[in-house]
């Protein structure tokens, strides 16, 4: 048998480390989990195989198909990284979960279980309306080339479960396809290849728990304006609850909402919708500020009628008092508002669902169209 250095490309001279152009067949099968979408990083656990030919190994088959190994180390393995990964580790539960046959014409397949974090650069301002693609790239670390070229099998390059394409909660993978991503440093060029995923987040999920809860709030705070404008104390306290409920939801969106620096779609819903409800508070402080004009002018009209009593409209002389003359003018705009306080009741009752009907009709044409 020979004798060579597993650490070299395939070469039966061994003192010249130079490698023959190695093709590699590469090979996803099996599994497929999205975990977490929030810090653009996403976890994937798939079983991994590649094929490759080693001359060195070629034997005489004597009726065998393939030769199993379980102790890849012994063998020389192609330099593969994944350039996206952030955290790796392979499954050896309860043996190394590997798979590595040798053919009688040196071919080699080698199969791994993984579980990877993988980096996913995301554009999130049409979240929870977003859609993302997300890769797995391949790449070799030290091999260019010149030595190692990475290829996807022709047929089923990639295989995803279909339970895991419909099983995933909060999005839904329209497509995948394979590319090649080879990329050229000071040192060479170094093949890679790559498949990118297609997600789109299920609408429906964020519906129920942010757009639906805070809807409902925004609606039930029109409420005050069908209350009498003298139970400000009731008034006040629904609207004081509302506020609080409000508070709650959307601390609760927040803490399960990616973090990034710009505006996402939700952030708008969420701050017109806490916009409203703060407007409502406004309503509420000009229908106390209108009775309470009301009261002051009621008031006046008593006092001045009182006076008009035990005075004379004209004075000894049988000139007309002043003061009557002057307060005729007030009292006149006074009666007219004197309903102030029920007119801005009546106006709210139409002014805010149209406004807010307004909003949903521009929010919903707007990001729609940037959805599809």
């Amino acid at each position: 048998m020979i004798n060579w250095n597993t650490f070299l490309c395939h070469s039966l001279t061994l003192s010249v480390p130079k490698c023959d152009r190695t093709g590699l067949l590469l090979h996803f099968v099996h599994y497929f989990e999205v975990k977490d979408f929030l810090c653009k990083v996403y976890d994937a656990q798939l079983t991994f195989r590649q094929s490759w030919k080693d001359d060195r190994l070629k034997y005489d088959s004597q009726g065998m198909t393939y030769v199993s190994l379980t102790h890849p180390e012994k063998l020389w393995i192609p330099d593969l990284f994944f350039s996206n990964e952030d955290t790796g580790h392979f499954h050896n539960m309860i043996l190394p979960n590997n798979l590595i046959r040798i053919y009688p014409d040196g071919r080699i397949l080698y199969s791994v279980r993984i579980s990877l974090r993988l980096f996913c650069p995301m554009d999130l301002r049409n979240y929870p309306m977003d859609s993302q693609v997300c890769s797995i790239k391949c790449a070799s670390y030290g091999y260019t080339t010149d030595d190692i070229i990475f290829l996807w099998k022709e047929k089923d390059p990639v295989q995803i479960t279909a339970n895991i394409i419909s099983n995933l909660p909060k999005f839904s993978m329209n497509s995948y396809m394979t590319d090649y991503c080879n990329s050229k440093t000071n040192t060479g060029e170094y093949s890679c290849v790559k498949i990118d995923m297609s997600f789109s987040r299920n609408f429906f999920y964020y519906l129920e728990r942010a757009y639906l809860p805070t809807s409902a709030l925004v609606l039930l705070s029109w409420v005050v304006f069908w209350l009498h404008p003298r139970c400000s104390n009731i008034r006040l306290g629904i609207w004081i609850g509302i506020l609080i409920s409000i508070i709650i939801v959307t601390t609760s969106i927040n803490a399960n909402s990616p973090e990034v620096s710009y505006t996402k779609a939700l952030d708008v819903w969420m701050g017109v919708c806490v916009f409203f409800i703060f407007c409502v508070l406004l309503e509420l402080c000009l229908v106390n500020n209108a009775i309470t004009n009301e009261e002051n002018a009621f008031a006046l009209k008593n006092q001045l009628a009182a006076e008009d009593m035990n005075s004379s409209a004209t004075d000894e002389h049988g000139k007309r008092n002043p003061l009557r003359s002057y307060t005729s003018t007030p009292l006149r705009w006074l009666n007219k508002y004197s309903t102030r306080a029920q007119r801005i009741d009546v106006v709210s009752r139409v002014l805010f669902p149209a406004a807010f009907g307004f909003f949903n009709f521009i929010y919903w044409v707007t990001y729609s169209a940037k959805r599809v």
